[in-house]
């Protein structure tokens, strides 16, 4: 579904051509209602204009377009949700965003989302991130709560599929996450969250069912660490150059329902390049660990719709997990981009042990919808994986 974006397996395909199509009905229904306004770049003194966008651009950006704000950075979407996976059956809502501020290489965004399916999965959700002061504080905000039957596959590498058990979860998750500028690309802050999970229903005499997993009857958590990252992006959204490195640790000295105080590291790497004219090698690495045993919810994990495409989400899950990827982006008509991607992945339960896991492979090919010259897309992402394939429709970009 649009913002977290949802995945379904093999051997069901028939719902794929009417998910497909329903998406270029959106997209036409945006075009024709002028549901989107154009911004045009403005100097910024705080941003040196060598490492801004300059350069996607073409014939059609210059012609006219049905309610575009020309005089600001402002857009918005308004969609319709239809999806389907095998734990939730299918599924529709609402979901909308609106993007905004001065800068068009740093731009503001709330967006929210509301759905329900036919087999009990109800949720909405609010995302935002905030860029104040000519951008030298950055504030994000994530609230989700939600009813959701999913799986779980135990944990592990070699998880099969044969160890799915089905649970039906309702939670509701905070994440806070502040920043300062201190010089032209380094940022300090903190990053706070609170979860709290209720596991509702299980499986007969699976693992959760003999509660021998930390969590399987639900937990609460309070965390808080450290944040630092550089940031060169040319822009926030689908950048055509520069790096993004982001370290934290999240200290969780609360823990309900579980077995104690755990602490989270991880290590976001990223790098854009530009290819020819307007493409974009965009390379990403992403590593994270925690210590002790978390509720099982919270472990690291590998699948779903940014890192490791085409895999469920959280379809394995252990202590540490390593995965890369990277995506080409290419320009194909007007505002529509298409993507080809390919991501390798792996998970295990100490760092020692990370060589002797095994890779996960998945990729895939996309296309994307630019509703500003900002660089925010809507995203249709097909991919494959071993473990079979998953579509994505979200408001966000994988990375």
């Amino acid at each position: 579904m649009i913002g977290t974006g949802t995945s379904t397996l093999q051997p069901r395909h028939q719902w794929l051509l009417p998910c497909v199509l329903l998406f270029a009905l959106l997209l036409s229904s945006v075009l024709s209602c002028g549901a989107y306004a154009t911004a045009h770049d403005r100097p910024v003194a705080s941003w040196p204009s060598e490492l801004r966008d300059t350069t996607e651009t073409s014939l059609w950006d210059t012609l006219p377009l049905a309610g575009a704000d020309t005089a600001s950075n402002t857009s918005w979407y308004a969609l319709p949700l239809m999806y389907y996976t095998p734990e939730t059956s299918v599924g529709g809502g609402f979901s909308a965003g609106y993007f905004f501020g001065s800068d068009p290489a740093r731009i503001s965004s709330v967006k929210s989302d509301l759905s329900a399916s036919l087999n009990g999965e109800y949720e909405i959700s609010f995302d935002s991130e905030l860029y104040l002061d000519e951008g030298r504080y950055r504030l994000w905000t994530q609230v989700n709560a939600a009813q959701t039957p999913t799986s779980f596959f135990a944990v592990g590498p070699q998880s099969d599929s044969d160890t799915r058990e089905s649970y039906t979860q309702q939670m509701v998750d905070v994440k806070l996450r502040g920043a300062r500028r201190l010089t032209q690309a380094l940022h300090v802050g903190l990053r706070i969250r609170v979860r709290h999970t209720t596991i509702t229903s299980v499986a007969d005499g699976g693992l959760l069912d003999q509660n021998v997993v930390p969590g399987a009857r639900g937990s609460s958590v309070l965390g808080f660490g450290p944040i630092l990252f550089v940031d060169t992006r040319s822009r926030t959204y689908y950048p055509r150059r520069g790096h993004y490195v982001s370290l934290y640790a999240l200290a969780h000295p609360y823990v309900h329902n579980a077995q104690g105080s755990f602490t989270r590291f991880g290590a976001d790497l990223r790098r854009f390049l530009p290819v020819g004219t307007n493409q974009v090698l965009a390379l990403q690495a992403y590593a994270e660990a925690v210590t002790d045993m978390p509720p099982f919810a919270l472990l690291p994990k590998l699948g779903g719709s940014s890192r490791m495409r085409g895999y469920q989400n959280a379809r394995f899950r252990d202590r540490v997990t390593v995965s890369a990827q990277a995506e080409w982006r290419v320009p194909i008509w007007w505002r529509i981009d298409g993507a080809v991607f390919a991501s390798v992945g792996t998970i295990a339960p100490r760092i020692a042990e990370l060589g002797h896991s095994g890779l996960k492979p998945a990729g895939g090919f996309g296309i994307r919808y630019k509703l500003n010259d900002s660089g925010v897309r809507l995203r249709a992402d097909f991919a494959v994986s071993p473990d079979g394939t998953g579509l994505y429709l979200t408001g966000s970009p994988p990375f």
